[in-house]
């Protein structure tokens, strides 16, 4: 959400929500296509870890939902809502009731509300609501336990340590830490660009096992032979 007025945005925020806009509005329009691929996404390393700018989860939104989470969310249930849009005019005004993708929750007040974009009437909206929101903080920030596309290592280095003796600083050997990134992690605007033109890159090596794991002992069996089927396939 927009600070206060009190508080102008930083460049980086106005960056953030000019990126966010410009994702959501190729994303979701692509909707039907991104579903249609699921397979490919879940199987590939480079599409599961696309990491969208309008998705998020806990205060500030400060951890990321990568679009690989969001199917498995969408797949599993717990990512879906009912759409809470008021349609019509005045005394004829009816709630639209379609199937709503979350892809937002949590916040500042309690981490309560989620956003969600309607398959039905295509309306996307925030709602204050916290039912579901701790559920699915857990199955989002587990997904991002188990499935990682960075591994932090230990790097040598030639550095200087403080010394009493003649010389104050003397060479040493020390060690920082260096994330090294796993995968090619494609843009929002490559993943719809190759679905669409049918330039699919091929499965990578993900582990079943963690997979299995992450759906079967958190959140209950009822997708995951499904989700392992489509991924195998």
């Amino acid at each position: 959400m927009p600070p206060h007025a009190h508080r102008p945005p930083t460049p980086e925020q106005r960056e953030h929500w000019r990126l966010s806009a410009l994702q959501f509005a190729l994303f979701f329009p692509n909707l039907n296509l991104i579903l249609a691929h699921e397979r490919d996404i879940l199987s590939c390393d480079d599409y599961f870890f696309c990491r969208p700018e309008f998705s998020g989860y806990g205060i500030y939104s400060s951890a990321h939902i990568n679009v690989g989470t969001l199917l498995l969310g969408w797949r599993h249930g717990l990512f879906i809502d009912t759409c809470r849009a008021q349609l019509g005019l005045r005394k004829e005004k009816y709630s639209c009731g379609g199937k709503s993708y979350v892809y937002h929750f949590g916040g500042l007040l309690s981490g309560t509300g989620w956003s969600g974009y309607c398959s039905s009437c295509g309306n996307h909206k925030f709602v204050w609501e916290s039912t579901l929101t701790h559920l699915r903080m857990n199955f989002a920030s587990s997904a991002n336990r188990h499935f990682k596309d960075r591994v932090e290592d230990l790097e040598e280095f030639e550095g200087t340590n403080f010394s009493f003796g003649p010389e104050a600083l003397v060479p040493a050997i020390k060690t920082r830490k260096v994330t090294r990134s796993l995968v090619e992690i494609v843009s929002i605007p490559d993943l719809v660009n190759e679905l669409q033109t049918g330039c699919i890159r091929p499965p990578t090596a993900k582990s079943k096992t963690l997979l299995t794991k992450f759906l079967h002992v958190d959140y209950g069996e009822n997708r995951t032979s499904e989700t392992i089927q489509i991924i195998n396939d």
